[in-house]
């Protein structure tokens, strides 16, 4: 830990966990976390280094070379941010490839010095539906009756795991209120992502009106919104070239085989 979070310099009441990788489908998380941060108005009040958590021959260091000469290498890092009405505190970073046991007991301790009551993960995955949706999942049972989750749908599952599912179940047993939030990005929309943009804003902000709703979390979701407005329209204009048949013609001979 770089810098101490101890209670007198963070107190919160919900915590909001954001890892990319695995668990960031069309973009969705890397974009949720950013549009919450700005919108939070969040400051960094730590980072956790990356060095014991992150395959550096899998997620490389980032590295900047101006005229040969090597001005700056950054090795991950995960931040943790603090709002500024100091209700929410967000850590995001990529999802670690190492010691996950150790990372998520790192982040618990962070949650429990800070106060955190709530827990919320967040995540996408390609899935097969006509429009984004937002399902759940929770350690236990029990747990239902915490959240408002009238609007949500369970997850059935059963194959490769993030790390959150673990997290849920370390949270649980510490006493914390936990639960994952995953955004089904459609597949259509997925493919088509190299010409929209790279990212999913309709299913971001299907995600962000889940998270608002579900936390009560005092956010002006205007302008993610807008955003998603927007990618539709370009989706509608793509889907019509395609429907006729021109979208090769009218965009390029390499996206005559996305179909």
């Amino acid at each position: 830990m770089e810098k101490d979070l101890s209670p007198d310099i963070i107190r919160s009441s919900l915590l909001i966990i954001g890892l990319t990788g695995y668990a960031d489908g069309g973009g969705v998380v890397s974009h949720s976390i950013d549009y919450l941060i700005k919108h939070l108005q969040c400051r960094k009040v730590g980072t956790i280094n990356g060095d014991s958590f992150i395959d550096y021959t899998l997620n490389r260091p980032i590295v900047t070379i101006r005229n040969g000469i090597a001005k700056t290498f950054q090795p991950g890092k995960y931040q943790v941010l603090l709002s500024e009405n100091r209700e929410v505190l967000i850590i995001n970073g990529p999802e670690p490839n190492l010691k996950w046991r150790l990372f998520i007991d790192m982040l618990l301790k962070i949650a429990e010095n800070a106060g955190i009551k709530s827990i919320y993960t967040i995540g996408g995955f390609i899935d097969h539906v006509e429009e984004p949706k937002v399902s759940y999942v929770l350690p236990d049972e029990s747990l239902k009756r915490c959240f408002q989750l009238e609007f949500l749908s369970p997850i059935e599952y059963r194959g490769p795991s993030s790390i959150y599912t673990l997290m849920l179940k370390r949270a649980h047993k510490k006493g914390f209120r936990a639960i994952s939030l995953w955004v089904h990005v459609p597949y259509l929309i997925h493919v088509l992502l190299p010409q929209l943009g790279w990212i999913d804003y309709w299913s971001s902000f299907t995600l962000l009106s889940a998270l608002k709703r579900i936390t009560n979390l005092e956010i002006n979701l205007k302008d993610a919104e807008e955003l998603c407005r927007k990618f539709k329209d370009s989706l509608e204009v793509i889907k019509h070239f395609a429907e006729q048949k021109t979208l090769s013609d009218s965009l390029g001979s390499s996206l005559k085989y996305i179909f």
